[in-house]
């Protein structure tokens, strides 16, 4: 399972990446290796790598505004799912009492 995990999370890094990419490449207009580059240092930054990967994956890729949103914030809709979860099974096996 462990290792179903790290594999998923180096696929959606990677299509991440190349959504950052495409993005700066679309709107830059700049060589390859510029973009990488690019890319790389604007997919750093929290928010603005995020905004500029779902652009980039809508507008380039053509994928739909849900899509690309949800490739690069739904990890937050899982892991608040997971944590949901998680508090609901540890709060069935061990009741509070008052």
């Amino acid at each position: 399972m462990k290792t179903l995990l790290v594999l998923g999370y180096a696929v959606i890094g990677l299509l991440q990446i190349a959504a950052v990419f495409a993005g700066v490449a679309l709107w830059m207009d700049v060589p390859g290796i510029l973009s990488w580059f690019l890319a790389v240092l604007v997919g750093g930054m929290p928010v603005v790598g995020g905004i500029v990967g779902m652009a980039g994956a809508h507008f380039a890729w053509g994928w739909s505004w849900l899509g690309s949103f949800l490739l690069f914030f739904g990890w937050f809709f899982v892991f608040l799912a997971g944590a949901f979860l998680w508090e609901f099974a540890t709060d069935a096996r061990h009741p509070t009492t008052t």
